[in-house]
């Protein structure tokens, strides 16, 4: 059998010759080296998020400490509300932080 060929975008790198960094125009994304310094990954951090206008449901419930169901549950019992973007559920960050403040306090009586 004869051997497959191997073709190459002019100009691409390789997988090897990113992983060298000899990729100029490697994906940021990728997180694999550009001209020797690798790139960091794309991440939602806690100060990037906080200044989001609003989340998915997802995100939601990951900035509270919650689960995706618990979210839903929420919007159903209409103690949360939501906005519609196409199929997109978004919930704005105020909306979080009004459940949060409704929500009773915690750690309470403690008898001595």
């Amino acid at each position: 059998m004869a051997e497959p060929l191997a073709y190459r975008v002019k100009g691409a790198a390789t997988i090897d010759e990113r992983k060298r960094g000899g990729a100029a125009n490697c994906c940021p994304s990728c997180g694999l080296p550009v001209n020797g310094v690798a790139a960091a990954p794309p991440n939602r951090s806690a100060s990037a998020t906080a200044s989001r206008l609003a989340y998915r449901v997802e995100d939601a419930a990951e900035q509270i400490g919650v689960g995706r169901t618990t979210i839903y549950a929420l919007i159903k019992e209409r103690q949360l509300v939501t906005l519609k973007l196409g199929r997109l559920t978004l919930i704005r960050h105020i909306e979080l932080e009004k459940l949060l403040d409704a929500l009773p306090a915690g750690g309470g009586d403690v008898e001595q």
